[in-house]
């Protein structure tokens, strides 16, 4: 067995010094390249949930954040908490400037791609260097490093990355060292992002291609190796699961009910988008158009009978290219299965696609495409000038798309604008444009915004609380009560109980008493302990000068509010017994 083992390990390939100094000088031109492209970061700022990961993330703040990072899975948005013990450590060095984190996430992708061709070298594939920068350069990454949030993804994909090597060795070879550095980058890499979970299966499968005789000898020691990862990748993933559900808010959603039928469906059809848009990278949005589960048919079937006839052929194959091209296949559709519907993701509400999704799925694309061209260039025997040519070319092509990409998420405004230009009924990016309006008060602009939602989704209930704020701050209270008592009439709680006292603060502002009273009551008969409503409906039974019921809603307010707010709430309630007394005979 030792002679077995001896033999796999004599093919890993041997590094020369001159070797090593050109993988330098390598690494330094595939950084510059990627700081190059990605230049226009510096100016960018934040955009869609970075206020929940980082500028507005109270768990950064203070220094007992740390522990809470790690010990409290509800504390984040997402519990990926070596991404957020970056951004801590990041918020002692820089705050909350956004150049900061946008050129890490820069650094990251760039050490990926120089570990794309570290791999590439790795299982013998021609072109390692071209898939390198084939990676650092496509548009379609630009979603993962321009955004500041998606640094779970450039982080994730890092440590999966540095994490194969060593795996891959133990496994030709078993080494306590290799095995152990490599688990531990594959905790880091399950930290940052739970995607990283198809590693394990990725290894079986290029030792399945690379080494079938180890792989038939020594199949039960192999998969006995890669149990501990398979358990704490599955482990990991279905917490990410559930937290995504019950955490994030995914498994109530009605947008996200579909029928197994509909998410094998949905599942090919988005693998045939991906492969679409990393051939030809054009007309890339934030969020593409959201298709109807429930319309698709044969053209799906037909796309899933195709992938099962190719895999069936591939497999069929003697030579070990056939192999290849399965493994190829496989991998890249099985890091994709967390994204493509099986399982409930928030963002599906939105679209079933988007970029960031195959981020980590796209490495094996740029290995497989690079070296499929450079075995063609020399099947058909290209000069070796006429290679180049054709590789600089369509790299210079896609340095171009990522440079105009970058500015596109500079802020909320050329994100929304640059996404309703492709997909103008997204009404997710008009909501969120709305919103950016209103915060700078362009109020006319955001009823705009906000009016153009409710065309598209009339049951937007929230984007109509929005609007009759506006038309409430613009007093044009006949308009913000229209849409109010709209939502009124819904007696339940779909809007959720947050909703329901902004709306009735709404009224409030109207001058709508009862109608605000009856938007409180609903609040309270749910939450009794809400302090604030409490307070807000003392407020409402001063204006229509019942006393004793205020006095009684400033009594519950003092017990449900914290100690800062008293003293205000006790000079309310001096105010309302001193006009009870005053207005008694």
């Amino acid at each position: 067995m030792k002679d077995v083992e001896s033999q796999f390990s004599s093919m890993l390939p041997k590094k020369s010094s001159s070797a090593c100094v050109w993988d330098r000088h390598f690494s330094l031109l595939l950084t510059g390249l990627c700081v190059l492209v990605y230049l226009p970061v510096v100016w960018n700022g934040y955009i869609w949930d970075d206020d929940h990961h980082i500028y507005a993330n109270a768990v950064l703040t203070g220094w007992d954040g740390l522990w809470r990072i790690w010990s409290d899975v509800h504390s984040l948005p997402q519990y990926y908490p070596l991404v957020h013990t970056t951004f801590w450590l990041e918020y002692r060095l820089w705050g909350t400037w956004p150049t900061g984190y946008h050129l890490v996430n820069v650094l990251l992708h760039a050490a990926s791609g120089c570990l794309i061709a570290r791999i590439g070298d790795r299982l013998h594939l021609k072109g390692s260097r071209l898939a390198a920068f084939l990676f650092v350069l496509h548009p379609v990454c630009v979603e993962s490093v321009a955004w500041a949030s998606e640094r779970k993804n450039v982080l994730s994909l890092f440590f999966a990355l540095a994490a194969f090597v060593p795996l891959y060795r133990s496994l030709l070879r078993f080494s306590w060292r290799h095995f152990v550095i490599g688990s531990v980058l594959f905790l880091a890499a399950m930290g940052s992002k739970t995607v990283a979970c198809s590693l394990p299966a990725v290894l079986v499968l290029v030792i399945w291609w690379r080494y079938p005789e180890l792989w038939w000898r020594r199949w039960r020691r192999l998969l006995m190796q890669l149990t501990p990862l398979f358990l704490i990748g599955a482990g990991l993933g279905l917490l990410t699961v559930h937290l995504e559900a019950v955490h994030v808010g995914a498994g109530q959603d009605r947008f996200l009910q579909l029928s197994w039928i509909e998410r094998v469906l949905t599942a090919m059809n988005a693998v045939a988008f991906y492969l679409r848009k990393l051939c030809w990278p054009v007309e890339l949005a934030f969020f593409y158009p959201r298709w109807n589960p429930a319309a698709l048919g044969w053209p799906q079937w037909g796309s899933l009978l195709s992938l099962v006839v190719a895999a069936g052929i591939l497999l069929a194959l003697p030579e070990k290219r056939g192999r290849g091209a399965l493994v190829a296949l496989l991998c890249y559709c099985g890091i994709l299965v967390p994204a493509l519907g099986f399982f409930k993701v928030y963002p599906h509400r939105y679209s079933f696609v988007a970029d960031h999704f195959q981020y980590h799925a796209m490495v094996v694309f740029c290995l497989f495409a690079a070296h499929v061209f450079t075995f063609l260039t020399g099947y058909l025997r290209l000069r070796q000038v006429v290679g180049i040519a054709l590789a600089m070319g369509c790299l210079t092509i896609l340095g171009c798309l990522t440079w105009s990409r970058v500015p596109v998420f500079r802020n909320p405004y050329t994100l929304y604008t640059d996404t309703l230009r492709k997909n103008p009924d997204c009404w997710a990016a008009w909501n969120n444009l709305g919103i950016w309006f209103w915060h700078r008060g362009n109020i006319d602009e955001a009823i705009q915004c906000f009016s153009r939602v409710l065309a598209i989704r009339a049951d937007h209930h929230r984007a109509r609380i929005q609007l009759a704020r506006l038309y409430a701050q613009q007093q044009r209270c006949r308009l913000a009560q229209r849409e109010l008592l709209r939502i009124l009439r819904l007696r339940n709680l779909q809007l959720g109980l947050d909703a329901l006292s902004l709306v009735g603060d709404t009224f409030r502002i109207c001058k709508a008493f009862p109608q605000a009273l009856k938007a409180y009551r609903m609040v309270l008969l749910h939450q009794p302990g809400n302090g604030q409503v409490w307070l807000a409906s003392g407020d409402v039974f001063l204006e229509l000068r019942e006393y004793p019921r205020a006095i009684q809603a400033y009594q519950q307010a003092l017990k449900h509010t914290p100690v800062a707010m008293h003293s205000a709430i006790r000079k309310r309630l001096r105010q309302a017994r001193a006009l009870l007394n005053t207005s008694s005979p």
